[in-house]
């Protein structure tokens, strides 16, 4: 499929300069590049620290031990400890 683009004109200089270097023609280029730009920004849709959200499933029976056992002993006053 053919197509027209407007870009800078830097921008050609060293997108046709990389391209060269690399042994490629420039539409080969620019398509790599499109493709490793879609690539990257499809990971990044996604908040980083997303993909952590349920890791630690495996320990929710100890989370809910150790919360019990956090409400318990702040339930408990200890005598003299208020005024």
């Amino acid at each position: 499929m053919k197509t027209t683009l407007e870009l800078p004109a830097h921008l050609l200089r060293e997108a046709q300069d990389m391209a060269a270097r690399s042994g490629q023609p420039l539409g080969v280029f620019v398509a790599d590049a499109i493709q490793a730009k879609l690539g990257s920004s499809a990971g990044r849709s996604i908040k980083p620290w997303a993909k952590h959200f349920g890791s630690l499933r495996h320990l929710h029976e100890e989370s809910a031990r150790i919360d019990q056992l956090v409400a318990q002993e702040f339930r408990t006053v200890e005598p003299g400890s208020c005024p």
